[in-house]
């Protein structure tokens, strides 16, 4: 499958990786079918936070099968009242992308949020 793969500080590429799949109890396959970039991402992004080259970015992973495992990631708290709206498409939270990319064009919203050119990048896949 394809994936946003971090190789250095300012060098994210989209990489063939493995398909995902279940390595230990704890572990899961999901599908994303939305992600983002924003701000908290570009610690990683611009070396400022410790990764390994190959690191994926895991807002930015977006295709038919994504693996998620134990260990620290990001979390968003989610205004619960809100939630049955927006997945019902009674509201729509889309607003507050200003740019919406790719997969291929996680490596250009990177730079877009960096430069900020863009606060909020929608990933679709």
């Amino acid at each position: 499958m394809r994936a946003a793969t971090l190789r250095a500080a300012h060098d994210i590429r989209i990489d063939e990786v493995p398909d995902a799949a279940v390595l230990k109890p704890h572990d899961a396959v999901v599908q994303v079918l939305r992600a983002c970039i924003c701000g908290s991402d570009l610690w990683a992004y611009r070396g400022e936070a410790a990764r390994e080259a190959g690191w994926g970015s895991p807002r930015a992973l977006v295709d038919h099968n994504i693996a998620v495992r134990g260990g620290v990631a990001p979390v968003r708290s989610y205004i619960p009242e809100l939630l049955p709206d927006i997945l019902d498409g009674t509201l729509d939270p889309s607003p507050v992308f200003d740019l919406t990319v790719d997969l291929a064009g996680v490596p250009d919203g990177y730079r877009a949020t960096d430069d900020r050119t863009a606060l909020k990048v929608l990933v679709k896949p």
